[in-house]
């Protein structure tokens, strides 16, 4: 029998009906994902199920948001910053120019490649304010006010002024755009 290659390895990734390999229905159910049962009740039968207590579906979301979390780059880039940071700060510890130079090549491209995306990801919408009027001048609002005015205020109340103000500030808006391209954009 020859499988199609496009075929092969899907059975894990599908939620139709399962075909065999001569194109038949398969006869009971396919267990594919870790939430199937792994005895199904007849069709006929149904069992009504309540929902755990909140403190457990606290639990769960919890539980999943920090595994989201754990596989993001973000996360450990800025545990690894902070802790850069720390240690910098406490023993003195210069960074190596080699490294210093391709953070700084790094976030010199992020910045261009950022405004590429979403540029490409607006090319792309059907209309040009896919959102809506409204909602767009209110995201702008958001992003363009809101975000750098919490930022400035933060900066003045730990005692930030001039240039470092500035690139504070300039700072939170790259990371909203980095922040929207990397979830909205892929």
């Amino acid at each position: 029998m020859a499988l199609d290659y496009y075929d092969f390895g899907r059975d894990e990734f599908s939620f139709g009906n399962k075909r065999g390999l001569n194109g038949t229905d398969r006869e009971g159910p396919v267990l594919s994902s870790s939430t199937s049962k792994l005895r199904p009740m007849p069709s006929g039968e149904t069992k009504r199920t309540a929902m755990p207590p909140t403190g457990v579906m606290t639990r769960l979301i919890l539980i999943m948001v920090l595994r989201k979390l754990s596989r993001n780059p973000n996360t450990y880039s800025s545990l690894i910053g902070l802790t850069w940071s720390l240690v910098s700060f406490k023993w003195h510890v210069e960074m190596p120019a080699i490294i210093a130079k391709s953070i700084a090549i790094l976030s010199d491209a992020g910045l261009g490649m950022a405004m590429f995306g979403l540029g490409w990801f607006m090319a792309l919408q059907p209309r040009m304010i896919a959102c809506g009027k409204s909602v767009t001048a209110f995201s702008m609002a958001v992003r363009f006010l809101t975000g750098p005015a919490v930022m400035a205020a933060a900066s003045v109340a730990i005692g930030l002024r001039g240039d470092v103000l500035h690139i504070a500030i300039v700072q939170i808006i790259s990371r909203m755009q980095n922040f929207i391209q990397h979830n909205y954009l892929q």
